[in-house]
């Protein structure tokens, strides 16, 4: 099998699988993401999910109002040298927000080691199921959650 065939089959199967989980309500956004409608900012998502998984979820949850800008990886083997921890999709999203700076929020160590490929503060938010995990890289930030990040968003 080609492998370019393969990878982008296994990509389209992960995305539709995501996208289930959603409809089914098995998966669906976390509460504090009402935090964002207190920020006075411009956001951006950016993802190593597939792009096709990230429009489907803002659209599921009615989140396009929130966010400015978005990316998730291309479907294909490609896409994997592009994604995080590679600051490829963060520049992208800055350049579509015309931002020379911000804040990356996420709950992986890739998220925290993709700001600081992209020369971003970072703020790592430790969820359940991240509660053990160490990290081999400082973050900027600590939060609980994106209540913490508007605190944060606030002080400057």
């Amino acid at each position: 099998m080609d492998p370019h065939e393969f990878w982008h089959a296994r990509d389209r199967h992960a995305s539709r699988a995501q996208c289930a989980e959603f409809r089914e309500a098995t998966r669906g956004p976390y509460d504090d993401v009402a935090a964002l409608g207190y920020l006075d900012h411009d956001f951006g998502i950016v993802s190593s999910n597939q792009h096709a998984t990230i429009e489907f979820i803002l659209d599921f949850c009615e989140f396009e109002h929130l966010f400015d800008t978005y990316y998730g990886r291309e479907m294909g083997v490609e896409s994997l040298e592009r994604k995080k921890p590679e600051p490829y999709y963060l520049e992208a999203a800055l350049a579509d927000l015309g931002a020379e700076s911000a804040l990356f929020v996420g709950d992986s160590e890739s998220d925290v080691v993709a700001a600081r490929n992209a020369g971003l503060d970072s703020a790592f938010v430790r969820r359940d199921h991240c509660e053990g995990v160490e990290l081999s890289v400082e973050p900027t930030y600590e939060v609980r959650d994106l209540w913490g990040v508007a605190e944060i968003a606030g002080r400057k």
